[in-house]
């Protein structure tokens, strides 16, 4: 049974974030990572070592995905109608239903809707711990 504490959560989720492939061990619950990108042999022998341990033990591996587009997309939207100031959710719910709404509303906050960057950056931490929370709980 894996068994993570909040500040595992928060490791995992920090790594994710910097755009590292995460593992835990299902039994206990220590955190593998290394960069997403294949080639890291020159990285760090012990990275090396416990990429090798994964690879060889996969099924005592749990894989931990961040977030995809469309759930990123989904927390976007439910964070923009949330905003008590209307215009700016209409704003952020149109930039949202563009083609590249993603990037429209990563633009808008980093432009025209500033002063909510923090509240954002925090609502996206929380969704991603609970992301993270979720996929650990499944395994159990």
């Amino acid at each position: 049974m894996i068994t993570t504490s909040a500040s595992s959560i928060q490791e995992i989720a920090r790594l994710l974030d910097i755009g590292n492939v995460v593992y835990v061990h299902k039994k206990t619950g220590k955190i593998v990572s290394a960069p997403e990108f294949d080639d890291f042999a020159d990285f760090n022998d012990s990275v090396n070592q416990a990429m090798e341990d994964v690879e060889m033990e996969p099924d005592s591996y749990l894989n931990i995905k961040s977030m995809n587009s469309r759930e990123l997309y989904n927390t976007m939207m439910d964070f923009s109608q949330e905003i008590e100031d209307r215009s700016i959710t209409k704003h952020l719910v149109e930039g949202l239903r563009k083609s590249n709404g993603i990037s429209h509303f990563n633009n808008c906050m980093r432009t025209q809707c500033s002063e909510l960057k923090q509240s954002w950056q925090s609502y996206l931490n929380e969704k991603v711990k609970f992301h993270i929370k979720r996929q650990l709980r499944k395994a159990r």
